[in-house]
Protein backbone atom coordinates (compact mmCIF):
# COMPACT_ATOMS: atom_id res chain seq x y z
CA UNK A 1 0.00 0.00 0.00
CA UNK A 2 1.27 3.51 -0.81
CA UNK A 3 0.04 7.00 -0.07
CA UNK A 4 -1.00 9.34 -2.88
CA UNK A 5 -1.37 13.02 -2.09
CA UNK A 6 -3.03 14.13 -5.27
CA UNK A 7 -5.44 11.58 -6.79
CA UNK A 8 -7.59 13.33 -9.44
CA UNK A 9 -11.14 13.11 -8.14
CA UNK A 10 -12.63 12.72 -11.62
CA UNK A 11 -10.72 9.47 -11.95
CA UNK A 12 -12.37 7.96 -8.86
CA UNK A 13 -15.25 5.66 -9.88
CA UNK A 14 -17.92 6.09 -7.20
CA UNK A 15 -20.35 3.98 -9.21
CA UNK A 16 -18.41 0.79 -8.56
CA UNK A 17 -19.76 -0.30 -5.16
CA UNK A 18 -18.32 -3.80 -4.78
CA UNK A 19 -16.80 -2.99 -1.40
CA UNK A 20 -19.35 -0.44 -0.19
CA UNK A 21 -20.50 -1.07 3.39
CA UNK A 22 -21.90 2.25 4.59
CA UNK A 23 -25.57 3.07 4.18
CA UNK A 24 -25.20 6.59 5.56
CA UNK A 25 -25.50 9.49 3.13
CA UNK A 26 -22.91 12.22 2.84
CA UNK A 27 -23.95 14.70 5.52
CA UNK A 28 -23.43 18.43 5.92
CA UNK A 29 -21.47 17.69 9.11
CA UNK A 30 -18.97 15.57 7.19
CA UNK A 31 -18.61 18.18 4.50
CA UNK A 32 -18.08 20.91 7.09
CA UNK A 33 -15.49 18.80 8.89
CA UNK A 34 -13.48 18.22 5.71
CA UNK A 35 -13.65 21.92 4.82
CA UNK A 36 -12.31 22.77 8.26
CA UNK A 37 -9.75 20.04 8.92
CA UNK A 38 -9.20 18.27 5.62
CA UNK A 39 -9.30 14.51 5.14
CA UNK A 40 -8.00 13.11 8.44
CA UNK A 41 -8.87 9.50 7.65
CA UNK A 42 -7.93 8.99 4.01
CA UNK A 43 -10.09 6.96 1.63
CA UNK A 44 -8.67 3.64 0.45
CA UNK A 45 -8.61 3.36 -3.34
CA UNK A 46 -7.66 0.59 -5.74
CA UNK A 47 -5.55 1.51 -8.73
CA UNK A 48 -7.27 0.18 -11.85
CA UNK A 49 -4.97 1.78 -14.37
CA UNK A 50 -6.92 4.66 -15.87
CA UNK A 51 -9.33 4.94 -12.91
CA UNK A 52 -9.51 4.24 -9.19
CA UNK A 53 -12.09 2.06 -7.46
CA UNK A 54 -13.17 2.77 -3.89
CA UNK A 55 -12.49 0.16 -1.23
CA UNK A 56 -13.47 2.41 1.67
CA UNK A 57 -14.41 6.06 1.94
CA UNK A 58 -17.46 6.48 -0.32
CA UNK A 59 -18.91 9.24 1.86
CA UNK A 60 -15.56 11.02 2.12
CA UNK A 61 -15.08 11.01 -1.65
CA UNK A 62 -18.63 12.29 -2.18
CA UNK A 63 -18.08 15.07 0.36
CA UNK A 64 -14.93 16.14 -1.47
CA UNK A 65 -16.88 16.20 -4.75
CA UNK A 66 -19.53 18.41 -3.17
CA UNK A 67 -16.88 20.78 -1.83
CA UNK A 68 -15.35 21.00 -5.29
CA UNK A 69 -11.93 19.41 -4.74
CA UNK A 70 -10.16 18.53 -7.95
CA UNK A 71 -7.68 16.20 -6.23
CA UNK A 72 -7.77 14.44 -2.88
CA UNK A 73 -5.24 12.58 -0.72
CA UNK A 74 -5.84 8.86 -0.53
CA UNK A 75 -4.25 5.55 0.31
CA UNK A 76 -3.93 3.58 -2.91
CA UNK A 77 -3.44 -0.17 -3.26
CA UNK A 78 -2.32 -2.09 -6.31
CA UNK A 79 -4.79 -3.55 -8.77
CA UNK A 80 -3.10 -6.89 -8.08
CA UNK A 81 -4.17 -6.93 -4.43
CA UNK A 82 -6.41 -9.98 -3.97
CA UNK A 83 -10.11 -9.56 -3.22
CA UNK A 84 -9.91 -11.04 0.28
CA UNK A 85 -7.38 -8.38 1.31
CA UNK A 86 -9.58 -5.63 -0.14
CA UNK A 87 -12.56 -6.95 1.81
CA UNK A 88 -10.59 -6.97 5.06
CA UNK A 89 -9.47 -3.39 4.43
CA UNK A 90 -13.03 -2.26 3.77
CA UNK A 91 -14.39 -3.98 6.88
CA UNK A 92 -11.62 -2.80 9.19
CA UNK A 93 -11.77 0.80 8.01
CA UNK A 94 -15.56 0.95 8.52
CA UNK A 95 -15.77 -1.07 11.73
CA UNK A 96 -13.17 0.99 13.58
CA UNK A 97 -14.75 4.35 12.76
CA UNK A 98 -18.32 4.01 14.16
CA UNK A 99 -21.04 1.55 15.18
CA UNK A 100 -22.57 -0.18 12.15
CA UNK A 101 -26.29 -0.71 11.61
CA UNK A 102 -27.72 -4.17 10.77
CA UNK A 103 -27.76 -3.51 7.03
CA UNK A 104 -24.10 -2.52 7.07
CA UNK A 105 -23.36 -5.68 9.06
CA UNK A 106 -25.27 -7.60 6.38
CA UNK A 107 -23.07 -6.08 3.69
CA UNK A 108 -19.98 -7.20 5.61
CA UNK A 109 -21.34 -10.75 5.73
CA UNK A 110 -22.19 -10.62 2.04
CA UNK A 111 -18.64 -9.51 1.25
CA UNK A 112 -17.01 -12.21 3.36
CA UNK A 113 -19.36 -14.88 1.98
CA UNK A 114 -17.63 -14.41 -1.38
CA UNK A 115 -14.49 -15.97 0.11
CA UNK A 116 -15.78 -17.85 3.19
CA UNK A 117 -18.92 -19.93 2.45
CA UNK A 118 -18.65 -21.62 5.86
CA UNK A 119 -20.43 -19.55 8.53
CA UNK A 120 -17.92 -20.28 11.28
CA UNK A 121 -14.98 -19.32 9.07
CA UNK A 122 -16.85 -16.21 7.93
CA UNK A 123 -17.52 -15.12 11.52
CA UNK A 124 -13.87 -15.67 12.43
CA UNK A 125 -12.62 -13.68 9.43
CA UNK A 126 -14.98 -10.82 10.25
CA UNK A 127 -13.87 -10.80 13.88
CA UNK A 128 -10.20 -10.68 12.89
CA UNK A 129 -10.99 -7.75 10.57
CA UNK A 130 -12.38 -5.75 13.48
CA UNK A 131 -16.08 -6.61 13.31
CA UNK A 132 -16.86 -9.32 15.91
CA UNK A 133 -19.54 -11.65 14.61
CA UNK A 134 -21.13 -14.79 16.04
CA UNK A 135 -21.81 -17.67 13.60
CA UNK A 136 -25.47 -17.76 14.68
CA UNK A 137 -25.90 -14.19 13.43
CA UNK A 138 -24.43 -14.90 9.99
CA UNK A 139 -27.53 -16.57 8.52
CA UNK A 140 -29.78 -13.73 9.71
CA UNK A 141 -27.55 -11.11 8.14
CA UNK A 142 -27.35 -13.09 4.90
CA UNK A 143 -31.16 -13.25 4.89
CA UNK A 144 -31.34 -9.49 5.47
CA UNK A 145 -29.12 -8.95 2.44
CA UNK A 146 -31.61 -10.84 0.27
CA UNK A 147 -34.67 -8.85 1.32
CA UNK A 148 -36.23 -6.25 -1.01
CA UNK A 149 -34.46 -2.91 -1.00
CA UNK A 150 -37.28 -0.97 0.81
CA UNK A 151 -37.12 -3.45 3.70
CA UNK A 152 -33.34 -3.14 3.90
CA UNK A 153 -33.61 0.64 3.92
CA UNK A 154 -36.17 0.46 6.73
CA UNK A 155 -33.72 -1.58 8.80
CA UNK A 156 -30.92 0.88 8.05
CA UNK A 157 -33.14 3.80 9.10
CA UNK A 158 -34.04 2.01 12.32
CA UNK A 159 -37.82 1.82 12.17
CA UNK A 160 -37.72 -1.92 11.51
CA UNK A 161 -35.62 -4.16 13.75
CA UNK A 162 -33.71 -7.24 12.66
CA UNK A 163 -36.25 -9.64 14.29
CA UNK A 164 -39.10 -7.97 12.38
CA UNK A 165 -37.04 -8.15 9.19
CA UNK A 166 -36.66 -11.91 9.76
CA UNK A 167 -40.46 -12.17 10.05
CA UNK A 168 -40.83 -10.28 6.77
CA UNK A 169 -38.30 -12.60 5.14
CA UNK A 170 -40.83 -15.43 5.44
CA UNK A 171 -43.31 -13.54 3.25
CA UNK A 172 -43.45 -12.96 -0.49
CA UNK A 173 -41.46 -9.84 -1.50
CA UNK A 174 -44.52 -7.75 -2.42
CA UNK A 175 -46.16 -8.52 0.91
CA UNK A 176 -42.98 -7.67 2.80
CA UNK A 177 -42.70 -4.32 1.01
CA UNK A 178 -46.41 -3.55 1.53
CA UNK A 179 -46.12 -4.15 5.28
CA UNK A 180 -42.91 -2.13 5.48
CA UNK A 181 -44.66 0.79 3.78
CA UNK A 182 -47.55 0.48 6.25
CA UNK A 183 -45.19 0.44 9.25
CA UNK A 184 -43.43 3.54 7.99
CA UNK A 185 -46.69 5.35 7.34
CA UNK A 186 -48.18 4.56 10.75
CA UNK A 187 -44.90 4.52 12.75
CA UNK A 188 -45.90 1.28 14.45
CA UNK A 189 -43.82 0.05 17.37
CA UNK A 190 -41.94 -3.25 17.49
CA UNK A 191 -44.71 -5.34 19.11
CA UNK A 192 -47.37 -3.73 16.93
CA UNK A 193 -45.37 -4.57 13.80
CA UNK A 194 -45.02 -8.23 14.76
CA UNK A 195 -48.69 -8.46 15.69
CA UNK A 196 -49.71 -6.88 12.37
CA UNK A 197 -47.48 -9.28 10.42
CA UNK A 198 -49.05 -12.25 12.23
CA UNK A 199 -52.64 -11.13 11.69
CA UNK A 200 -52.09 -10.14 8.05
CA UNK A 201 -50.34 -13.44 7.32
CA UNK A 202 -53.08 -15.53 8.93
CA UNK A 203 -55.93 -13.60 7.29
CA UNK A 204 -54.27 -13.79 3.86
CA UNK A 205 -53.60 -17.51 4.26
CA UNK A 206 -57.09 -18.35 5.46
CA UNK A 207 -58.84 -16.29 2.78
CA UNK A 208 -56.43 -17.22 -0.04
CA UNK A 209 -55.30 -13.61 -0.55
CA UNK A 210 -51.89 -12.09 -1.02
CA UNK A 211 -50.82 -9.76 1.79
CA UNK A 212 -50.31 -6.96 -0.73
CA UNK A 213 -53.91 -7.35 -1.97
CA UNK A 214 -55.23 -7.53 1.61
CA UNK A 215 -53.59 -4.21 2.47
CA UNK A 216 -55.11 -2.61 -0.64
CA UNK A 217 -58.70 -3.44 0.30
CA UNK A 218 -61.11 -0.45 0.25
CA UNK A 219 -61.90 -0.69 3.99
CA UNK A 220 -58.23 -0.29 4.88
CA UNK A 221 -57.66 2.40 2.28
CA UNK A 222 -60.57 4.33 3.77
CA UNK A 223 -58.99 4.17 7.24
CA UNK A 224 -55.58 5.22 5.97
CA UNK A 225 -56.89 8.09 3.85
CA UNK A 226 -59.29 9.52 6.46
CA UNK A 227 -58.31 13.18 6.70
CA UNK A 228 -60.15 13.52 10.03
CA UNK A 229 -57.98 10.93 11.79
CA UNK A 230 -54.45 11.36 13.05
CA UNK A 231 -51.72 8.75 12.78
CA UNK A 232 -52.56 7.11 16.13
CA UNK A 233 -56.24 6.79 15.22
CA UNK A 234 -55.35 5.31 11.85
CA UNK A 235 -53.02 2.84 13.52
CA UNK A 236 -55.77 1.72 15.89
CA UNK A 237 -58.22 1.50 12.99
CA UNK A 238 -55.97 -0.64 10.82
CA UNK A 239 -55.05 -3.01 13.61
CA UNK A 240 -58.67 -3.30 14.78
CA UNK A 241 -59.74 -4.13 11.23
CA UNK A 242 -57.12 -6.85 10.86
CA UNK A 243 -57.90 -8.26 14.31
CA UNK A 244 -61.60 -8.43 13.45
CA UNK A 245 -60.82 -10.21 10.18
CA UNK A 246 -58.55 -12.66 12.03
CA UNK A 247 -60.72 -13.21 15.12
CA UNK A 248 -64.33 -12.39 14.17
CA UNK A 249 -65.87 -14.30 17.12
CA UNK A 250 -63.49 -12.79 19.69
CA UNK A 251 -63.96 -9.25 18.44
CA UNK A 252 -67.72 -9.75 18.29
CA UNK A 253 -67.75 -10.88 21.93
CA UNK A 254 -65.57 -7.93 22.96
CA UNK A 255 -67.89 -5.46 21.24
CA UNK A 256 -71.01 -7.06 22.80
CA UNK A 257 -69.36 -6.98 26.24
CA UNK A 258 -68.48 -3.30 25.89
CA UNK A 259 -72.09 -2.59 24.90
CA UNK A 260 -73.32 -4.31 28.07
CA UNK A 261 -70.88 -2.41 30.28
CA UNK A 262 -71.92 0.88 28.74
CA UNK A 263 -75.59 0.11 29.40
CA UNK A 264 -74.94 -0.94 33.02
CA UNK A 265 -73.30 2.41 33.85
CA UNK A 266 -71.05 0.90 36.50
CA UNK A 267 -69.40 4.15 37.51
CA UNK A 268 -65.78 4.84 38.37
CA UNK A 269 -65.54 2.46 41.37
CA UNK A 270 -66.90 -0.78 39.90
CA UNK A 271 -64.88 -2.87 37.43
CA UNK A 272 -66.32 -5.85 35.56
CA UNK A 273 -63.74 -7.74 33.47
CA UNK A 274 -64.17 -10.65 31.07
CA UNK A 275 -61.75 -13.62 30.92
CA UNK A 276 -58.81 -13.04 28.62
CA UNK A 277 -59.86 -13.70 25.02
CA UNK A 278 -63.05 -15.24 26.49
CA UNK A 279 -61.16 -18.51 26.82
CA UNK A 280 -62.30 -19.24 30.37
CA UNK A 281 -65.58 -19.08 32.34
CA UNK A 282 -64.44 -16.75 35.15
CA UNK A 283 -65.40 -13.08 35.09
CA UNK A 284 -63.95 -10.61 37.59
CA UNK A 285 -65.87 -7.97 39.58
CA UNK A 286 -63.94 -5.39 41.62
CA UNK A 287 -65.58 -2.88 43.99
CA UNK A 288 -63.81 0.14 45.47
CA UNK A 289 -65.20 1.88 48.58
CA UNK A 290 -64.02 3.73 51.70
CA UNK A 291 -67.20 3.72 53.83
CA UNK A 292 -70.07 1.35 54.53
CA UNK A 293 -72.39 3.79 52.81
CA UNK A 294 -70.23 3.62 49.69
CA UNK A 295 -70.29 -0.19 49.88
CA UNK A 296 -74.07 -0.13 50.14
CA UNK A 297 -74.18 1.96 46.97
CA UNK A 298 -71.98 -0.61 45.23
CA UNK A 299 -74.51 -3.29 46.26
CA UNK A 300 -77.13 -1.42 44.27
CA UNK A 301 -74.85 -1.53 41.24
CA UNK A 302 -74.27 -5.27 41.70
CA UNK A 303 -78.02 -5.85 41.90
CA UNK A 304 -78.40 -3.97 38.64
CA UNK A 305 -75.85 -6.29 37.02
CA UNK A 306 -77.62 -9.37 38.38
CA UNK A 307 -81.01 -8.26 37.08
CA UNK A 308 -79.95 -6.99 33.66
CA UNK A 309 -81.51 -9.26 30.99
CA UNK A 310 -79.00 -8.29 28.28
CA UNK A 311 -76.02 -9.20 30.48
CA UNK A 312 -77.67 -12.49 31.41
CA UNK A 313 -78.22 -13.23 27.74
CA UNK A 314 -74.58 -12.35 26.99
CA UNK A 315 -73.32 -14.81 29.62
CA UNK A 316 -75.54 -17.58 28.27
CA UNK A 317 -74.24 -17.24 24.68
Amino acid sequence: MRTESDVPIEKIDSGEETFRITTCPCTDDLTASIRSCGLINLPILRDRGSTFGIISGFRRVEACRQIGFSRIPARVVSRDLDESHCIRLAVTDNALQRPLNPLEASRIVTLFSRIHPDHAALAEASTLAGFPLHPAMVEKLITLGRLPHPVQEAVAEGFITLPVAMDLADLDPKGAVALTTLFDRLKLGFSQQRETILWATEVAGREDLSIADLLKEPALEEILNDSQSDRVQKSLGVRSYLKKRRFPYLVGREEAFKKCIKKLKLGADVFLLHPRDFEGPAYSLTLQFNTLEALSARKTTVDRILNDPDFKKFLEQ
